[in-house]
């Protein structure tokens, strides 16, 4: 599904903003896809939330690592950051 239709789904209250945001980071970095995602915060609530998702290079001592990412924009942002995760693929080490 595309952008629009996901942000008509969850029915963002800043919708152009948003719309305005991920285009601007998906451009920037083509590995990002978008979906909707069902987040379960700490207090057992629960809601439905545009997921940004895929990989972002981070450059550490010279070489280039490609860690998988999952942003979720909640109904605050932009006052609030998305929640940012990194989901560690299979094999891979997190020190």
């Amino acid at each position: 599904m595309d952008l629009d239709g996901l942000l008509t789904q969850v029915g963002h209250p800043n919708r152009n903003r948003v719309r305005s945001d991920v285009i601007a980071l998906v451009r920037q970095y083509g590995s990002l896809s978008c979906r909707l995602g069902n987040h379960i915060a700490n207090d057992g609530s629960e809601a439905r939330l545009l997921t940004v998702e895929g990989t972002l290079p981070i450059t550490y001592k010279g070489n280039t690592y490609n860690i998988p990412v999952e942003l979720l924009v909640s109904a605050a942002y932009p006052d609030a950051a998305p929640l940012c995760f990194v989901r560690p693929v299979k094999g891979m080490e997190v020190l």
